[in-house]
């Protein structure tokens, strides 16, 4: 058995090297605010090359770690790199690093008393580090906004997880089930919008959210994995933090030091496991330096070694030989596949890109069906696809209606993209069966087809109810069920316009107000639902009613922005503009971001010849959504001096059956 020592120094110089540079990429872009990139997905200030704000964190916390006992051999190039860690900690300032890294400090505290060392720079700098993290735990907060008032928070983005108990509550109904092997891998965001707890809906801006992962990695484990996962990476964890505490006092020397830092970064990664996500960097980093420690071990003469004879015997030299082979060739097939599946995603992200900053389904569809041919097996490229099929539909009709084409081409441009989006729908729910998502889409698709054919509300109405039982407290498929008994009842008019058919459409209207109530009692604040309710109203002829019922709502719940939007909405239909601008002027001050409040808003003051508060409304709507054509329309002509009524869409605003924007809430929380 060779010696491991040179490779073993090389891995820790290597290893110092890997964890220095992101920082530094962190420091040109997020620091000085550089964009490294033009691609405008990674020119944020906040990109890093690791990960989430987090996952950088955590990096520069296992960097301070696996340095701190540095201070107690000769090592001088790791100081400086130790403080540039320590001042990066400083700036981010996120409360479980601060907790992670008082508890090392405390550690190598304990242990330099303990050894009687407490002259040595080891004890002042844990000592230092120790008062500095509580002192950033007990003023975490007024730090925190020091820092954003007079540093902008280096672009510092707001990052989300499930609370504790949430992520316990999901763990609980999943092992009700399953208790051994729990849900799946990757299946965590299933499971919450399956299990969520129906009041976090009700949050003006997480409700639905789907988080995809969970409060910290060990229920994270618990819930895919089971008891059995969980067990595992606990013992696995403890395992390694008897052997650390106790061997840590005994090492001596520079194997000992070797010894400290391998099992100091290791240590605060697998702490980290029961206070953070930890994404796949920082999971794998975790056994690395886990293995780094028992290499250290055997180093320092401390572990003894399991020497192995793989060629001792020609037969056995065979087998191991042969196993070498299928390693190999399975590695340059993992590459090739990790290299497919990484262009897929670059591909994907592209398309997605192009449609939010530019607005052109074409060129996007283009960019996501290539993400397709690198990577088939992502259920989510082909939704995608699906949604953009399905907006090519939806500007077929908005064409027509305005008169740009003709039926004919209408119907063939509509047939075509309906053709396509059924397709790759279809796929994604092949791909991708515990995706609500996925049997909503599909749902969209064949309730837009409605006028053309009645019989596809029948396969419209499964799909939802099939997303209903896998995110049954997700308030906007109970609106995509209401349209589309909306839409039933619109073509039971058309095409019978008697005293039965009115009759048949009443009752479908009466299951559409049924569905969008549940809605808003799941979120108050859903502006869809009440926007298309008002429009119902409006057109059974209750505005009145309607408006009466809304002020009692508002009396009721004055804090219910929806309630409140909707009360303006009405009155926008009846006309009554100067109590509508008093309703949505209050709806723009409470809610800044609420774009239909402020589109209304901007839409009375061009109808009383305020132009320029007309225009600073849309630009500010424009800012949320960025690819709508019709607000594009709308500060053109605002600006060439023309009126904003003069460029909508048909039919106008207020008779149509949707919200003229949709919500801008976030709909998921990618893994971190």
């Amino acid at each position: 058995m060779f010696s491991l020592l040179g490779q073993y120094k090389k891995a820790i110089k290597d290893s110092s090297k890997a964890i220095e540079l992101n920082p530094k990429f962190a420091e040109a872009q997020v620091v000085s605010n550089v964009a490294l990139f033009s691609w405008s997905n990674v020119s944020a200030r906040s990109f890093n090359s690791f990960g989430s704000w987090s996952s950088l964190a955590l990096l520069l916390g296992f960097g301070i770690a696996y340095l701190l006992p540095s201070f107690g051999g000769r090592s001088r190039l790791s100081i400086p790199l130790f403080f540039i860690f320590v001042l990066g900690a400083v700036l981010m300032n996120l409360n479980f690093v601060w907790i992670l890294l008082g508890i090392l400090s405390l550690l190598f505290v304990a242990l330099a008393l303990a050894l009687r060392e407490q002259r040595g720079r080891l004890f002042a700098v844990s000592l230092v580090l120790l008062l500095v993290s509580t002192l950033f735990l007990l003023l975490g907060t007024p730090l925190g906004q020091i820092f954003a008032d007079n540093f902008d928070s280096f672009g510092r983005p707001n990052e989300v997880r499930p609370a504790l108990d949430a992520t316990f509550d999901i763990a609980k109904q999943v092992l009700a089930s399953s208790p051994l092997f729990g849900s799946g891998s990757n299946t965590f965001g299933f499971q919450w919008e399956k299990f969520r707890n129906p009041s976090i809906v009700a949050d003006p801006v997480f409700g639905l959210v789907r988080f995809n992962t969970g409060h910290n990695t060990i229920l994270m484990f618990l819930i895919e994995n089971g008891i059995l996962g969980a067990l595992s990476l606990v013992l696995f964890a403890a395992l390694f933090i008897w052997n650390g505490l106790r061997v840590l006092g005994t090492s001596s020397g520079e194997g000992g030091l070797y010894v400290r830092s391998a099992f100091a970064g290791g240590l605060f990664l697998v702490l980290s496991w029961f206070l953070y996500p930890v994404n796949i960097a920082l999971f794998l980093l975790t056994f690395l330096s886990v293995g780094l420690f028992y290499v250290s071990l055997r180093e320092a003469g401390t572990l003894e070694p399991l020497v192995i004879h793989f060629f001792e015997t020609k037969e056995r030299g065979f087998v191991f030989s042969l196993l070498l082979i299928f390693l190999l060739v399975g590695g340059v097939a993992g590459m090739y596949y990790e290299t497919t599946r990484y262009m897929g995603q670059i591909s994907f992200a592209r398309g997605i890109d192009l449609y939010n900053t530019t607005g052109e389904a074409n060129a996007a569809l283009i960019a996501v069906q290539r993400g397709i041919q690198f990577d088939s097996r992502q259920d989510r490229y082909y939704r995608m696809a699906a949604q953009l099929e399905y907006v090519k539909m939806q500007r077929a009709l908005d064409r027509f209606s305005q008169g740009g084409i003709s039926q004919q081409v209408m119907l063939d441009d509509f047939s075509s993209a309906y053709n396509a989006a059924h397709t790759d729908a279809e796929k994604a729910i092949e791909l991708g069966k515990n995706d609500s998502q996925n049997y909503r889409i599909l749902g969209q698709i064949y309730g837009l087809a409605i006028p053309f054919d009645k019989n596809t509300f029948t396969l419209a109405t499964e799909n939802f109810e099939k997303a209903k039982e896998l995110s049954p407290s997700d308030p906007l498929i109970l609106v995509d069920l209401a349209r589309t008994y909306l839409a039933l009842a619109d073509v039971t008019i058309l095409q019978g316009g008697g005293t039965t058919s009115r009759r048949i459409a009443g009752e479908h209207q009466e299951k559409a107000i049924e569905y969008l109530n549940k809605a808003i009692a799941q979120r108050p604040n859903l502006t869809q639902a009440h926007f298309t309710l008002s429009q119902l109203y409006a057109v059974r002829n209750q505005l009145p009613e309607a408006i009466a019922r809304a002020r009692s709502t508002i009396i009721l719940a004055p804090h219910d922005i929806g309630a409140v939007f909707q009360l303006g909405f009405l009155l926008y239909q009846q006309q009554s503009y100067d109590e509508a601008q008093s309703v949505f002027e209050e709806v723009a001050a409470r809610a800044p971001n609420h774009s239909n409040a402020r589109y209304f808003l901007g839409l009375i003051y061009d109808r009383k010849g305020l132009r320029e508060k007309a225009l600073e409304q849309f630009e500010e709507v424009a800012v949320f959504n960025p690819n709508d054509e019709e607000l594009r329309a709308i500060i053109a002509a605002l600006k060439s001096g023309g009126r904003a009524e003069d460029v909508l869409n048909k039919p106008p605003p207020e008779n149509r059956r949707s919200a003229p924007l949709e919500d801008t809430s976030p709909r998921e929380i990618p893994t971190q």
